[in-house]
């Protein structure tokens, strides 16, 4: 099936058509897309892969629609391989649990709820789920470990049949997934119809300000079709009769956004989202000028990545890479013939091993390669996971190997 991508001509927040381009990375395959043997005579379909601000309401998002079944019906990615994020997950069901009181008459919901990562410490705690996820092949994995899953994708017609069957959530998890759905405003207005009079509704997000503030280009894909500021995820909010009523920088995929909402008028907002709101407008948010000065910013750093590669391989230095996460792909399909240095790239999760990244076609192994083989670099690329893979690779470095970190700015430690 040939997936086409529709060029974007109004705001999918709010419909105005004054929409100005300012990051642009080119031509890009879809970046969780990874190559098969099987494929590899084929060529990988690229689309273009670039931002976009409404001159309105400041949504940023991307200047196409990729259609959603394309990139998520069979998916490659296992939140439960990601160590940080299944430890952020458990802190965050502990204490939703214990200041809510959450029990076996209470109902726990996750919008793109993939293996299970989050909602399986629910079931721990004896509270009931539901994961609703439109991925056969991770919903079946979640539910071998004791997760219900609905295999859909989620929108106000999947909750009105939920809701229809008895299904009202106390709480409902969006983490990491409300960047992904072009159609934004449905999946909100479900969530307004399945959540309890007094449920909260909690969304992780990545940050714009920090895309801003690190220059983390690579987290730019397809599949993240929105960039959130809290000013701009509140105003989608209220057009759906929802209300934030707090919001944490929290230290995943860089920073994310963890922002709850509520029905209107149940809870009171806390000091944090005046905070944040005041902090998104004085760090430029609101001005153009902000916007096209990270797309030059993106270009100088993307250069200076390739000149230290490059610097790298003419003093003879083997490189290879760390984590074929989505930022792999865009980061090595941006640098162009650069992007084909690394020999490999290492991998703890199976479903990636023994494929390549999309564009480059470098091929994805198991990390039992790094000590077999000893690159002299490896470029990390999952650079939000630092502390984490420095502790798994410690005896990789005592042997004098080092990683190249490419974000902010390209640096070997």
């Amino acid at each position: 099936m040939t997936t086409i991508a529709t060029p974007l001509m109004e705001c999918r927040g709010c419909g105005a058509t004054d929409l100005e381009m300012f990051v642009s990375l080119g031509k890009q395959p879809l970046a969780n897309h990874l190559t098969s043997r099987e494929a590899l005579d084929q060529p990988d379909a690229h689309f273009p892969l670039e931002l976009v601000r409404c001159g309105h309401c400041g949504l940023v998002q991307l200047s196409v629609t990729i259609p959603p079944d394309a990139m998520f019906s069979e998916y490659l990615y296992f939140s439960s391989f990601a160590g940080a994020l299944v430890e952020n997950a458990r802190g965050l069901v502990e204490r939703i649990v214990s200041e809510r009181g959450f029990g076996p008459d209470d109902l726990a919901m996750e919008i793109g709820s993939n293996d299970g990562y989050l909602l399986r410490h629910y079931v721990d705690r004896g509270v009931p789920v539901l994961g609703v996820d439109p991925a056969r092949n991770v919903a079946a994995v979640a539910e071998q470990a004791g997760v219900r899953t609905h295999v859909a994708f989620f929108g106000s017609d999947t909750a009105a049949n939920l809701a229809s069957e008895g299904f009202k959530a106390s709480v409902v998890h969006a983490n990491n997934v409300i960047a992904h759905v072009p159609d934004i405003l449905d999946v909100l207005a479900g969530v307004t119809q399945i959540l309890r009079p007094n449920g909260i509704f909690v969304v992780e997000t990545p940050s714009l300000q920090t895309m801003f503030e690190t220059l983390a280009f690579d987290t730019i894909y397809h599949e993240h079709v929105f960039v959130h500021s809290l000013t701009n995820f509140s105003s989608l909010l209220s057009k759906v009769g929802l209300e934030v009523i707090d919001v944490e920088l929290i230290p995943v995929h860089g920073t994310s956004l963890r922002i709850t909402a509520a029905h209107p008028g149940r809870q009171e907002p806390t000091s944090r989202v005046a905070a944040q709101l005041t902090s998104e407008l004085d760090s430029g948010l609101g001005d153009p000028e902000t916007y096209r000065t990270f797309g030059k910013n993106t270009d100088a750093i993307r250069t200076s990545i390739i000149a230290t590669l490059q610097d790298l391989k003419r003093d003879g230095a083997t490189i290879a890479g760390y984590g074929a996460a989505a930022k792999c792909t865009v980061l090595l399909n941006s640098l162009g013939v650069s992007g084909r240095l690394p020999i490999w790239v290492a991998d703890a999760n199976p479903h990636k091993q023994g494929r390549c990244i999309p564009g480059v076609r470098v091929p994805v192994v198991s990390p039992d390669r790094i000590l077999e083989e000893q690159p002299d670099v490896m470029v990390l690329f999952v650079w939000n996971l630092l502390d984490e893979v420095l502790k798994q690779n410690a005896e990789y470095r005592s042997r004098g190997g080092r990683f190249l970190i490419p974000i902010p700015a390209p640096k070997v430690v």
